[in-house]
């Protein structure tokens, strides 16, 4: 699956257009259309209910979206920790409160120049998502 098509299809959901779409991704709206028609046969449905009014999600994109957003999520933090340019750090609420501080002034030490990250503080169910 190509991440490229799963993005045009979440700024295609997020506008509601495909030439929207093409402009906010620098794309020809022709280029839109191929990326949702391979999608659409890569799971064998329907993506949007096409009109001049504007694009409807279908229900089989309504399913597909969480999970879209959630691949470029992780592949925009994969491509962060790869590149070095920040790491992701996620907790539980007593852990993160109580326990982690001293563990991360100690990491940040380590670094005559300490690295960029983002930490987040949540339930168990968020952090494990």
């Amino acid at each position: 699956m190509n991440l490229e098509y799963i993005d045009t299809f979440l700024v295609v959901a997020r506008t509601g257009s495909f030439r929207a779409a093409a402009k906010q991704l620098n794309i020809s709206q022709p280029s839109v259309s191929q990326h949702i028609k391979k999608l659409e046969s890569a799971f064998g449905s329907e993506l949007f209910i096409r009109s001049n009014a504007g694009n409807q999600l279908t229900s089989a994109a309504q399913k597909l979206l969480p999970y879209a957003e959630s691949l470029i999520r992780v592949f925009d933090h994969a491509q962060a920790v790869v590149l070095g340019e920040k790491l992701w750090l996620g907790a539980s609420s007593n852990i993160g409160i109580y326990i982690l501080p001293p563990y991360i002034k100690s990491f940040i030490n380590q670094f005559p120049s300490p690295p960029k990250f983002d930490l987040s503080i949540d339930t168990n169910p968020a952090i494990a998502q």
